[in-house]
């Protein structure tokens, strides 16, 4: 696909899972709104090398008055295909709100599981990650709404599935997630603890530890520890001064 093609993929797929043999599809309509749809299912993956794509007919079926999303690239590897598709759900999210979004984020979880099990070697490694990826999503998801215990819930799986998949910046980036919603629910002890577990993970000088620092900061304002709590948002300070290592990526 062009590059021009692969935006108008990104503007206007804004989510997709399996429901009820079909499935749910978010698109742009005309006047800028995000709406679901519902079209046949497609196999995804297929043997670890078919996409998920909307055929001319499927795209002649959707009715309203929208422009229903083109199919996925196929000379993009199907993982990538999913993290375009996870990328998409965050901009619903910015738009319609966490509630609109969450069982949708599930749903993919689901799928990603399925194809695991058909997948292998190199496929079925990078399907783990994008299903940490996805179950991290769906933490902040349930966080955003206020549904603490849920968010810990997937944030716990995720954090399982990204160290089962060797991860280690990924699993970096979780764990000051799971800082972050600790101190959220003004559980002191264990956003510094997790915080600090980020830290040793993400190494010395990255903006992930910068994260992390910022997080056990806010654990030690809770406990009331002023002192400490300054002197981890002056290393976040110093972190963030310094270039950083990639314009893209997690904590960038």
């Amino acid at each position: 696909m062009e590059a021009a093609g692969a935006e108008e993929t990104r503007a206007g797929v804004a989510s997709m899972a399996v429901m009820d043999g079909g499935v749910r599809v978010g698109c742009r309509t005309v006047d800028g709104r995000i709406v679901f749809v519902s079209l046949p299912r497609r196999p995804l993956l297929r043997a670890g090398t078919a996409v998920l794509g909307v055929t001319p007919s499927e795209r002649s079926a959707a009715p309203g008055p929208w422009a229903v999303p083109p199919a996925l690239s196929t000379e993009i590897h199907p993982v990538e295909n999913i993290r375009l598709l996870r990328r998409s759900l965050v901009e619903c999210d910015n738009v319609l709100g966490p509630r609109e979004v969450v069982a949708t984020a599930q749903e993919h979880v689901r799928l990603i599981q399925h194809l695991r099990r058909e997948a292998s070697g190199r496929d079925r490694h990078d399907l783990l990650q994008v299903q940490a990826e996805y179950a991290e999503f769906c933490s902040w998801l349930y966080q955003d709404s206020g549904d603490h215990r849920a968010a810990q819930y997937w944030a716990d799986r995720a954090v399982d599935w990204a160290s089962a998949s060797g991860e280690q910046e990924l699993t970096a980036y979780i764990m000051a997630r799971k800082s972050q919603l600790a101190g959220d629910m003004q559980d002191s002890i264990e956003a510094i603890d997790l915080a600090a577990a980020a830290q040793r993970l993400a190494g010395a000088g990255t903006r992930l530890n910068a994260m992390g620092a910022v997080y056990a900061a806010h654990g030690h304002a809770l406990l009331g520890d002023e002192r400490t709590a300054q002197r981890a948002f002056d290393q976040a300070l110093v972190l963030l001064a310094k270039p950083p290592e990639a314009p893209f990526g997690r904590g960038r």
